[in-house]
This record gives structure tokens, sequence and C-alpha cells, in this order.
């Protein structure tokens, strides 16, 4: 029984059939999937439409050849070949019907690679059994192989990142417990020896050994402020003859043989922008590092400007860096000898410190000759010199001698100090001299330095004041700050620090 359609039914259909087509070419183009067809008997591979709009060219631009078999083999990557050849064979001798492999392939003959995800199948034979015709299909798998990649690549980082906090804390650990064990033991001795020589003796090693921790100390958190990205960099006019003379003479008290510390003075002296601070912490680390490997002969610091850096350097005589350790020796906890007292992060701080100024450090070397470090900051020029005002007056709120005493010899030459001995004789004495700052221990008898902070700050609210304690947590500091006090610094104190934070407050205030 035949069943009649009408012209209407078959446009229907039609219209059906072209909706569900486009449809499906909407969906293979949304999805990077491009149909194909090959012809193994006249060897040409018919690709669909939906690959040339997804890359916005035109297929009628491709000549014939573009699209013979051999053509479209060449163009998968070298070393993919090996592995589609295999599945190709066994395809021809009809040892296998489907084909399902991953392959980097030129879609469009750009030079430019891309993930496939090629699936095929046997459509035809031919009459002895062979394929003959095959159909399938090429996905576009390059942003899942991307991610795939930058996946494996986190969690490299990731292990590597875990390895290194995970040595880094047993290296801090090793390096505490070291001087730790020198101090806790000579102490002990100490109490138990009556000899005032070896009293002294081990009294020697025990103030070594403390220096040695709070060096350590000291360089943790300055790893750990750079990077937390809250070091500090403040800018001002240094004069290179004047810090680099300074480090000469400070460094040259330390070396205990013959050596000699060494300003190498360029022909012309150079006053540039910098972080002062950071420039004595650069130096110092170096001529530190010198001293710990030079038995003999010199250490020379010294500067040149060149160009648009201006380009430091210590070179010392002594004993030179391994050819295989020039590279490491930037890194944590890396020293050269283990006998040196040190522990293998002045280096890493220096580089991290440069990092930030957006300078560079390196280093030439020579074993059994010595070493040269270079370091290279931008060079910024200078600001414009104001004349010199009058001594600002400074009230040193601190009821030990010995710590006024240290304040004042940091502080007299560039600022007039006043002292006052407690909390209440700082309030008194602030309403007598109206001092232009105010540095205020936090521990003193009576009335303790927070309450004095907030009586001064009821006074007056704009005058700095500067906390100082032997405390350093956090909650410290924000005890500190909420009592009033503008900054806060703990103690130990160091001059320079406490020089720049004095200037920051006092330009503040102005």
């Amino acid at each position: 029984m035949s069943v009649y359609k009408s012209d209407s039914d078959v446009e229907e259909t039609e219209k059906l059939l072209k909706d569900n087509a486009m449809r499906l070419s909407l969906m293979l183009e949304a999805g990077n999937v491009f149909p194909w067809y090959a012809d193994l008997e006249r060897r040409r591979v018919e690709i669909g439409d939906e690959l040339f709009e997804t890359y916005g060219v035109k297929k009628d631009d491709f000549k014939d050849d573009f699209f013979d078999i051999t053509t479209v083999l060449s163009r998968i990557h070298p070393d993919d070949r090996g592995i589609f050849d295999v599945v190709y064979k066994n395809l021809l001798e009809g040892k296998q019907h489907k084909i399902g492999i991953e392959i980097r392939l030129d879609l469009l003959n750009s030079g430019e690679y891309r993930w496939v995800d090629l699936k095929g199948i046997v459509q035809v034979f031919d009459e002895q059994g062979r394929p003959s015709k095959v159909v399938g299909f090429a996905t576009d798998i390059q942003k899942r192989r991307d991610d795939e990649q930058a996946l494996i690549e986190a969690k490299r980082r990731a292990e590597e990142s875990d390895r290194l906090k995970s040595a880094f804390l047993a290296n801090v650990s090793h390096e505490i417990r070291t001087p730790l064990n020198a101090i806790v033991g000579f102490s002990e001795i100490i109490a138990n020896t009556e000899s005032q020589g070896e009293r002294e003796s081990y009294l020697d090693i025990v103030k070594a050994n403390s220096n040695l921790l709070l060096h350590l100390i000291n360089d943790i958190l300055d790893l750990s402020r750079i990077e937390s990205g809250k070091m500090e960099f403040v800018d001002e006019n240094v004069q290179m003859d004047e810090l680099c003379e300074e480090l000469r003479q400070i460094h040259q008290m330390r070396i205990k043989n013959e050596v000699q510390v060494v300003f190498e003075k360029p022909g012309s002296s150079l006053m540039f922008i910098a972080d002062s601070h950071r420039l004595r912490q650069l130096y110092s680390n170096l001529i530190s590092n010198a001293i710990k490997y030079t038995e003999k002969g010199t250490i020379t610091l010294g500067y040149e400007l060149k160009g648009d850096f201006m380009e430091g350097y210590v070179r010392d005589t002594g004993s030179g860096i391994p050819a295989e350790k020039v590279n490491n020796v930037f890194g944590r906890f890396e020293k050269l000898d283990i006998l040196k007292q040190g522990f293998g992060l002045g280096l890493s701080i220096c580089k991290s410190i440069l990092d930030r100024m957006g300078g560079k450090i390196w280093v030439e070397s020579e074993l059994g000759v010595g070493s040269c470090f270079h370091f290279a900051i931008p060079y910024k020029g200078t600001r414009s010199m104001t004349s010199e005002p009058d001594k600002v007056l400074i009230l040193v709120a601190e009821d030990m001698d010995c710590n006024f005493e240290l304040v004042k010899a940091m502080l007299e030459d560039q600022y007039a100090v006043l002292r006052a001995n407690d909390g209440i004789d700082v309030v008194t004495k602030f309403e007598a001299n109206k001092p232009d700052l105010i540095l205020m221990d936090v521990r003193m008898p009576g009335l303790d330095g927070l309450t004095a902070a907030g009586i001064i700050r009821e006074l007056n609210p704009n005058v700095p004041i500067i906390a100082t304690t032997a405390f350093a947590f956090e909650t410290d500091r924000n005890m500190a700050l909420a009592a009033g006090c503008t900054e806060y610094m703990p103690k130990p104190l160091e001059a320079e620090k406490l020089k720049t934070i004095i200037e920051r407050c006092l330009e503040n205030k102005l």
C-alpha cells in the first residue's frame, strides 16, 4: 500500500531536516567538534564547514591539494606521527575498524599545532573487505590540555612550596638551636664557675651567640616582611661617599685579623635618591659575608654610576666560590663552609630586597683568589635640599639609664634629646617643653607608657609618639596604636631604622 504525501508534508519534512541540520551544526561549532569524511580509495579527506567557520577562514581559499590525504597526514605533529601511523596501518589492514586517538594536528596548515581528539569509524568496505570510506569527528581539546597542564604545574608548585617550607622550618629550628645551646649551656656553667677569667671567657661566648641569635631572628623577620610585601622603603637623598666610609669604619672594627676594609672612591662623588637603610643592609650583608671567608688581604667596597643604574660592589681576597656553587649562593641557608658562623640568609635577603627595588645582584668568583659581589639599583637623581633647620626636640621616656644612654648616643648628633624617667614625668615635661616628638617606653613604673600616651594625646592630637617595647607581638603593636601612639618599634632598637621612623613621623607632622 502506498502512502501519499502532499507537497506541504514534503516541505515540512524538508524544513525539519534543515532545522535539525542547523542545530547539529551549531552544537558542533560550539563544542569545537568538526566532522570529517575520508575516501581511502580516492585518497581524499572532506572536512565540515564548521572548522573553517570556527577559525574565521573561508573554505574556498584553500587549494584542492589541501584535502589530499597525504597532505592531511603531514600536518600531524612529528612527535605524534608514529602513534598515528600504527593506528592507520591497523585500519588499512582491517585489524581495527575504529579510530580513537589524541594527537597534535595543524588543522589549517597555519604552523600552529593544537591538540585534537580524533575519532572515526569505517563506513564502507571494498570487495576485499578492506576499509574504503571512514567518517568521524575531530574535537579541538587544546583548552582542556592547557587546563590539565596548568593543574599539573600548580600541583608541582604547591608540592615544591610545601617542600621548601618544611626545609626552611627545619633549617630555622636547627640554626636557632645552635646558638641557643651555647647560650643555655654556658649560662649554667657561669653560675658554677668561680674563676673570673673563665667567667669572662664564657660571657664572651654567650654574648657572641646571643648576637648570632638576634641576627637570625632579624633576618627571618626581614624575609617575612619582604615576602608579605610589608617591608617599607623610604627614599631620601643618599650621599654615597659618606655611607660607604661609615660602613668601612664600622666593619673594620669587627675584624680581628689583619684584613683591611677599603673604600674605593670613584672619580666623582654621588648623591641620589634611595633608601639609605636598605643600602646599608645590602652592603653590610655582603661585607659580613666577605669577612667570614677572608683570612688575609682586603675587602673593598665601592660604587659607580652606569647609565640608569647605581652599581655597588664588595670585592674580597678570600677563598672564592667553587664553580658548582656559584649559581646557588643566593639561596636560603646556602653556606659554602658549615664551620663558618652565620646562617646563609644574608645573600638571599639581598636578592629579595633588590627584587623589590627593581634591581639585580650577581657574583664573579675564582676559587682561591676571591669574589666580587655586584648589585645594581635604578638611579633616580636627587631631591632639592633646603637649609638645615634648628634641631628638633625629642622627649625620651625611659626609666632605665642604659637604655636612655643608648638612644641618646643614636640621636644626639641630629636631634636635641630630653629625658623623662617615668610616665608622670613624661606628661609633665611634655607640657613644659612642647617637644616635637616623643619616644615612649611602654613599661615604666607608676604611670605606664600607654596610659601616658593617652593623656598626651588628649593634650595634643598631633605630636608624634613612637612606642618602644621589648614585646614584639602584633597584639602589642595594636595596643600601642589604640592608645594613641603614631608608630611602634620593638626593642632592641636599631639606629638607622629608628632615625627613619622619626624622620617619617616628623614629615607627616609637617
